[in-house]
């Protein structure tokens, strides 16, 4: 442990935000320590599927998805970097998504997507099934996303840390975080207190657990996920597949990953009967022949949303020595690069980073006097 008990930045949670801002500022020579009351991204970094999908993130504000596109961007050259510092493979696939439409109204959406983003392309029945050769013969076309992808999020989050502690951050697991003195820029554990200039809540959807005794009346709020994984016996799916909220996304090792329910303020991570009843009939209606297919894993994660329906990546509007990087939803993964990126900007005061409205809370808006 740090003697001095002093650091520049301490980070609250250990999950892939977190881990990634610590990555980010340690490249630029930032001392900062890492604080995680369980095991570094045993949480909801752990559930995800690791889709990259932000060109399917078509209903966010334009500022959303260009930092969602920009994010995702990065993940070419963060593959090789992080390999290069750490050996880790975190296993970058991009080969496209594919969003099917088995009805005339679901079609129907298709064309108007892509009418409002011209750079996609709208497939026929025949031309999705050339794609995808194993779909439902169901299926009346399909919305081609060329740029999406995936990658493993263990291996990710698993690379982000090795690589940030080779360059000095400090991580501390099992370690609660008991109380912020925001006065004298300190963090009470229940291993010691330590010293900071910057502090950053990035506590997943525990975020608020800290948020609100800092004033701020944000509520965040868990919306469990379930999933499954197959293994066909050949491989029958190149592309990631969004059907009706729900995905398929097929791993280098043969898995397939079926996801994912949408329970809102379920804090129980336990996998329900329902849950993967659904998510079979899902998958039997998209993918026919993955039907007979064992269930081979199964399990659950909490993704931290927030009542903006927003991730919160900004600071404090009245003390810019606290920041927050919560709130990421079903995109934690896809946005780790550019919230690692974006935090350690605003942490080193790097000039003519525009600060991001969306991501912002406006002084005395969402914040308690």
């Amino acid at each position: 442990m740090n003697n001095n008990h002093t650091f520049e930045v301490c980070i609250i949670g250990g999950g892939v935000i977190g881990l990634s801002i610590a990555y980010y500022l340690a490249r630029e020579g930032v001392k900062a320590a890492v604080f995680e009351k369980d095991v570094t991204a045993s949480k909801a970094s752990s559930a995800a599927a690791g889709m990259l999908g932000a060109h399917s993130e078509l209903s966010g504000s334009p500022q959303y998805r260009e930092f969602a596109l920009s994010s995702q961007a990065e993940y070419t050259s963060l593959a090789e970097e992080l390999y290069e510092l750490t050996g880790i493979d975190i296993e970058l696939v991009n080969k496209g998504m594919l969003k099917l439409a088995a009805s005339e109204k679901e079609l129907h959406d298709l064309k108007r997507q892509v009418l409002l983003h011209n750079s996609l392309s709208l497939l026929s029945a025949q031309e999705t099934s050339e794609m995808e050769p194993y779909l439902s013969k169901e299926t009346l076309g399909g919305l081609y996303i060329p740029g999406d992808g995936h990658v493993e999020p263990q291996k990710l989050a698993a690379a982000f840390k090795r690589a940030a502690v080779s360059m000095g951050t400090e991580i501390f697991e099992h370690t609660s975080v008991l109380s912020i003195d925001e006065q004298k820029n300190r963090l009470v554990t229940d291993r010691g207190s330590f010293s900071f200039r910057k502090l950053v809540i990035a506590g997943g959807v525990w975020s608020g657990l800290f948020t609100q005794k800092l004033g701020i009346s944000e509520t965040f709020y868990p919306v469990k996920g379930e999933c499954f994984s197959v293994m066909p016996p050949a491989k029958v799916l190149t592309k990631t597949i969004f059907y009706d909220e729900c995905y398929l996304v097929p791993k280098r090792d043969g898995r397939i990953v079926v996801g994912a329910t949408m329970v809102p303020n379920d804090w129980n991570t336990d996998v329900s009967a329902g849950g993967i009843s659904f998510l079979a009939e899902k998958l039997k209606a998209v993918f026919p022949e993955l039907a007979a297919c064992p269930i081979r894993t199964f399990w659950a994660g909490l993704r931290p949303q927030n009542t903006r329906k927003m991730p919160l990546i900004t600071e404090h509007p009245e003390n810019r020595n606290l920041l927050i990087a919560a709130g990421h939803y079903r995109n934690g993964i896809l946005l780790a690069p550019g919230t690692g990126q974006y935090i350690r900007d605003l942490i080193l005061e790097v000039p003519g980073r525009k600060h991001a409205e969306d991501f912002c809370l406006k002084k005395n808006v969402g914040v308690q006097a």
